[in-house]
């Protein structure tokens, strides 16, 4: 047996200030910055949570301090390497707020991010075989915008519905229109879904009574936004995708805030316009700020600004553009405006 060189130093080193040996230190602290990244990353996209452990819970020195307290470096190891977003999203009970305003629960983001996730493997599969072809493949979904997009209870369930129709056999290359252009099951029935359901909004609004109709204000354009979308003359991919990407939930509210903001803008227009002229009496100034204190709690509820658009001529932007403010009475508007904002808010 060959005796150990006493000049040769060991490789084994001393136990540091931490009472763990050097390897056992390099271990945990990489496992700890691993974990910190993760939690970072997490808690950029979806917000701090009181669930979630903390970044100074990450640290060496209150790992040490679970080590000191007897629990094994090999378990505070595991647990630290356990810390991965899949983890962080099951032990949140906070819910996610949408870009609309909407409330997510913890589960319902659960399980739109498994569909998420399972669609996208699809995708990717299917486009990994079909080769130099992959364009005829759709495009993977994008999770943090389709959270951002979810407008309502009913804009979830639709979108988890929908997303059940990505699997492998809806996602094999057919022919979608009449002119046999190539194609997946799976995006072109998503994208026609979209049309359908703004179609039976259409016909919803045509059921409606509409006091205007009656009198011949904006009749035209009236019609105009309630005609279902013609599906048959979307004979090509591109532009149906176009069509239904303008009329999602999110784009319909975008386009209801927008209508919003045109008309506060004009408030500010006219208000100008008066002082300018005439002045700007008391009362119409306290009618005016009345007026947009009403309005901006109307954001992101486009069933509000659908109905005023339809339904309240009273509240048509060309009413108080300009100098036009002036020469009219400004309580009826506010009346109106505190109407809607009974029915609504």
């Amino acid at each position: 047996m060959a005796k150990r060189n006493p000049s040769k130093p060991s490789k084994r080193k001393a136990p540091n200030k931490y009472g763990i040996s050097e390897r056992s230190y390099e271990t945990l602290k990489r496992n700890a910055q691993n974990a910190r990244k993760r939690l970072t990353t997490y808690t950029n996209k979806h917000g701090v949570s009181p669930d979630l452990p903390t970044l100074s819970d990450l640290t060496i020195d209150a790992l040490i301090e679970r080590y000191k307290g007897g629990e094994s470096l090999a378990k505070i190891n595991a647990s630290l390497r356990g810390l991965t977003a899949e983890r962080f999203a099951k032990i949140t009970t906070v819910p996610i707020v949408t870009g609309t305003g909407y409330t997510i629960s913890t589960k319902d983001y659960n399980q739109l991010r498994n569909a998420v996730n399972r669609a996208n493997r699809n995708i990717s599969a299917a486009r990994s075989n079909l080769g130099e072809f992959a364009d005829i493949a759709p495009k993977e979904f994008d999770l943090n915008q389709i959270v951002r997009d979810i407008v309502n209870a009913e804009t979830l369930k639709n979108q988890l519905n929908d997303l059940r129709l990505f699997t492998p056999k809806n996602l094999k290359p057919v022919a979608i229109n009449s002119s046999g252009e190539a194609g997946t099951v799976a995006e072109d029935e998503y994208l026609k879904r979209i049309i359908k359901r703004e179609n039976e909004r259409r016909a919803k609004l045509r059921e409606e009574n509409d006091p205007r109709k009656n009198e011949g204000f904006f009749v035209q354009q009236d019609e105009v936004n309630t005609r279902d979308i013609d599906l048959s003359k979307l004979d090509t991919r591109e532009r149906l995708r176009k069509r239904a990407e303008n009329w999602t939930d999110a784009k319909r509210v975008a386009r209801a805030n927008q209508y919003l903001k045109n008309y506060e803008e004009s408030l500010d227009t006219a208000l100008i316009a008066m002082q300018t002229t005439v002045g700007i009496p008391e009362h119409v100034q306290k009618s005016i700020d009345e007026i947009k204190q009403i309005i901006a709690q109307l954001y992101n509820n486009e069933d509000a600004v659908t109905y005023l658009v339809h339904h309240v001529p009273e509240l048509e932007i060309a009413i108080v553009s300009g100098a036009v403010l002036a020469t009219i009475p400004i309580t009826p508007i506010l009346n109106s405006w505190v109407g809607v904002k009974d029915m609504f808010l």
